[in-house]
C-alpha cells in the first residue's frame, strides 16, 4: 500500500509515532475488553449475593409472621432492604395485596405499577415473576437494563426486591478508567523506550548506511560501512561494502578500456537513431580525425555529414535496410572526411539494440581506420595483376618450349632410331651373308653390336616415357584395385611369361580414384623389377597384398630375389642407376625412376625395405 504522506516522513520519527499510536490503540482495546467483561461480572456477582439476601430473608420473615410479631418483622424488612441497598422492595400476600414495603404505600392495596413508579418494563419483569416462578428465590434482570429484580416465596405471601446496579457500575468504571490510565501511561513509556532502543540499535545504523550509500552514490567508491554483528543491518551493511569494491573494480576496469580506446586507433560511438546520426557518446580517440568529443555531443557535427559524398547514398540504403529488417550486427566500408578534408577509409562495425516494440533506441560502432591496408590491398592488386601477367607469359613461354622440346624430343627420336635400325639391319645381313667366312670372334662382336643397338633402343624407348609421364595429362577415374591389379598382371604375363614363378595376390576390394594408366605404369614396372631381380631363385616368388587404414590403402609388392644394401634406398629411384651389372641382370635404370615420377603425380607415395640377398619389399599408399 502506497501512503504519500507516510512515505515523506523518516523513519526515525514514524516509528516512535507508530509505537505510540499501536500503544494507544492496544490500551483502547484494553479498556473495552475490561468494560464488556466488567458489566457481565458485575452482574454475576450481584445476582449470587441478591440470592444469598432472599435466602438469608425466608426463615426470619416466615417465623416473625408465624408468631405474629409484625413489628419485629417490619422493622427486619426495613433493615435488611436498606442494607441490600434495594431500590424497591415488597412483601404482598397470597392475593398479591402490599403486606409491607420501604416506600409510603398503605398495606392492604393491590400490586400495580404505580409501586414501581409507573415503570412498565420493571411491571412486566416483576409480573412475570409472580405468575411464572419456578422456584422459591428467583433473581431475573430487566432486559437491558442494570436492575435486578429478586423473588422469595415466603409461607404467608412474596417477597420482591427491585435492586439498581448503576450505583456499582460507575464506581467499577471509576477504578477500570484509573487501571486503563496507569496501563496507558506504562504503554506509552514502553513505547519511548522502545523507540530509543531503535533509534540507538537500527536508525542510527541505518543513518550510517543511509551516508555511506550517499558517499557511494556521489562517486567516493571508497565509502565503507562500519557496522558489526550478525543482524541484517549488518548484512546491508556488508552487501554495501561488496557492491562498493565491485563497483570500484568495474570503475578501474573501465577506466583501464577507456584509456586503451583512447589511446588506440579504433574510434567507438553512441548514435541516436534520428536523422543525421547524431552522437550520445564518442571516444576521445577522434581526436585523430581532427575533431572534438565536444564537437559531436554538442551536436555541431553529425557523423552522416562526415562520410564521403560518393558513399553516403549506398551507407544510407544499408543503413536503412538493415534498421528495418536486421541484421543487428553488421559491417560496412566507406570513407571518411577529416577535419583537413584528408580521405580515410575506415571499417565500422555496428550492432542495434531494439525495445520491446523491436524499434531501434540505440546503435553502437566501433570504427577502425583501414586506409594503410586499403592502400596495401591496392598495392596486392596490382601486382596480382602483373603476377598474372608474368604468369601468362611464362605459360605461354613453358608451352612454347614443352611444344619445342615434344619437336625436338620425336625428332631426335627419330634421327636416333633411324641410324640404330640401319646398324641393326646391316648387322644381320652382315651375319647371314658372311657367316661362313666369320670366325667365332667375328660373330661375338655382331652380337655384342646387335644387343648394344638393342640396348640403346630401349634406352631411347625409357627416356621417352619418362619425359611423357611429365608433361601427361592426368584423367583420374574411380576403380576397384583388386580386380585392376589381377586383370593386369594376368595380362602381363601373357605378354611376357615366366612359368616358373610363383606370384600370389591378395588384395581387399577398395574403390581408389586414380589415373589408370599411371597406376598401370606402377605396377608393371614393380612386377617386372620383382621377376627379374628373384629370376635365379627355384621357385621365383613374388606376393602382392594391400590393406586399408584410416585414411590411405597401402599396397605391397614383396619378392625373394637378391635383394639390396638399404644405404642406396634412395639411388634405386634415380634415372639411370642401377646397382647390378647390366651382364647380371639387364634394363636401363629407368623403370624404378617411372615408378616414382608417377607415384609424385597421383599424389601417392612409394618407398622400399630390403636386405642383401633376401628379397626386397615394395610399398605404394594412396590416399583415400
Amino acid at each position: 500500500m502506497n501512503i504519500p504522506i507516510i512515505n515523506e516522513i523518516p523513519g526515525r520519527i514514524l516509528a516512535p509515532v507508530l509505537l505510540a499510536v499501536v500503544a494507544i490503540l492496544g490500551v483502547f482495546y484494553n479498556h473495552e475488553q475490561k468494560m464488556d467483561g466488567l458489566e457481565r461480572l458485575v452482574l454475576a456477582s450481584e445476582q449470587d449475593t441478591l440470592r444469598d439476601y432472599l435466602t438469608l430473608q425466608k426463615r426470619p420473615l416466615n417465623d416473625l409472621h408465624n408468631q405474629a410479631r409484625f413489628d419485629e418483622q417490619q422493622l427486619q424488612f426495613s433493615i435488611s432492604s436498606t442494607r441490600a441497598l434495594t431500590r424497591y422492595s415488597f412483601i404482598l400476600d397470597q392475593d398479591f395485596n402490599l403486606v409491607m414495603s420501604l416506600s409510603e404505600f398503605e398495606p392492604g392495596r393491590s400490586f400495580d405499577s404505580t409501586l414501581l413508579d409507573n415503570d412498565a418494563l420493571l411491571m412486566s419483569t416483576v409480573s412475570h415473576l409472580l405468575l411464572n416462578a419456578s422456584s422459591e428465590i428467583e433473581v431475573e434482570r430487566a432486559s437491558n437494563t442494570l436492575t435486578l429484580i429478586g423473588y422469595l416465596a415466603l409461607e404467608y405471601g412474596h417477597l420482591i426486591v427491585v435492586r439498581d446496579l448503576s450505583p456499582q457500575m460507575a464506581y467499577y468504571r471509576t477504578q477500570v478508567l484509573r487501571m486503563t490510565f496507569k496501563d496507558g501511561v506504562t504503554f506509552l513509556l514502553a513505547a519511548m523506550l522502545l523507540a530509543i532502543a531503535m533509534y540507538v540499535v537500527w536508525f542510527r545504523r541505518s543513518k550510517a548506511v543511509l551516508q555511506t550509500l550517499t558517499q557511494i552514490g556521489r562517486g567516493n567508491l571508497s565509502a565503507r560501512c562500519h557496522i558489526s554483528g550478525r543482524n541484517e543491518m549488518s548484512e546491508i551493511a556488508q552487501a554495501i561494502n561488496r557492491m562498493a569494491d565491485h563497483l570500484s573494480l568495474a570503475l578501474d576496469r573501465e577506466k583501464h578500456l577507456v584509456g586503451l580506446i583512447n589511446r588506440s586507433p579504433i574510434v567507438v560511438f553512441e548514435w541516436k537513431n534520428l536523422p543525421g546520426w547524431p552522437v550520445n557518446f564518442v571516444s576521445e580517440s577522434v581526436n585523430s580525425w581532427g575533431y572534438s568529443v565536444e564537437d559531436f555531443i554538442q551536436g555541431k557535427i553529425h557523423f552522416f555529414d562526415l562520410i564521403h559524398p560518393d558513399d553516403q547514398a549506398r551507407i544510407l540504403a544499408e543503413v536503412t535496410h538493415y534498421l528495418a529488417n536486421g541484421p543487428d550486427d553488421y559491417r560496412q566500408e566507406y570513407r571518411i572526411l577529416c577535419a583537413n578534408q584528408e580521405e580515410l577509409w575506415v571499417d565500422d562495425r555496428t550492432w542495434l539494440v531494439r525495445d520491446e516494440l523491436g524499434h531501434v533506441a540505440i546503435i553502437y560502432g566501433v570504427v577502425v581506420d583501414v586506409t594503410e591496408l586499403k592502400r596495401s590491398e591496392l598495392q596486392i592488386r596490382e601486382l596480382n595483376d602483373v603476377l598474372e601477367q608474368r604468369v601468362e607469359e611464362r605459360t605461354n613461354a613453358l608451352e612454347a618450349a614443352n611444344q619445342e622440346l615434344e619437336a625436338f624430343t620425336y625428332s631426335v627420336s627419330h634421327d636416333l632410331k633411324a641410324p640404330l635400325r640401319g646398324i641393326d639391319g646391316y648387322s644381320q645381313l652382315l651375319m647371314e651373308a658372311y657367316r661362313n667366312q666369320l670366325d667365332e670372334e667375328g660373330e661375338t662382336f655382331l652380337r655384342n653390336i646387335r644387343d648394344g643397338v638393342g640396348q640403346m633402343h630401349q634406352l631411347i624407348e625409357d627416356l621417352l616415357s619418362y619425359s611423357r609421364i611429365e608433361r601427361k595429362t592426368l584423367q583420374a577415374q574411380a576403380f576397384d584395385v583388386s580386380l585392376f591389379v589381377k586383370e593386369l598382371v594376368e595380362h602381363s604375363l601373357k605378354t611376357d611369361p615366366h612359368p616358373q614363378a610363383k606370384i600370389t595376390i591378395d588384395l581387399p576390394s577398395c574403390q581408389l580414384e586414380l589415373d589408370p594408366d599411371g597406376f598401370a605404369l606402377v605396377i608393371r614396372n614393380i612386377l617386372t623389377n620383382a621377376l627379374k631381380f628373384s629370376i635365379n631363385r627355384q621357385p621365383p616368388i613374388v606376393e602382392i597384398r594391400g590393406r586399408v587404414t584410416d585414411t590411405r590403402f597401402v599396397l605391397e609388392v614383396k619378392d625373394n630375389g637378391v635383394g639390396f644394401d638399404m644405404k642406396y634406398h634412395d639411388r634405386i629411384f634415380q634415372i639411370f642407376q642401377r646397382l647390378h651389372r647390366r651382364e647380371d641382370f639387364p634394363g636401363t635404370g629407368v623403370g624404378l625412376a617411372l615408378v616414382k615420377k608417377a607415384m609424385q603425380r597421383m599424389g601417392g607415395e612409394v618407398r622400399a625395405e630390403s636386405e642383401l640377398g633376401k628379397g626386397a619389399l615394395f610399398i605404394l599408399e594412396f590416399d583415400l
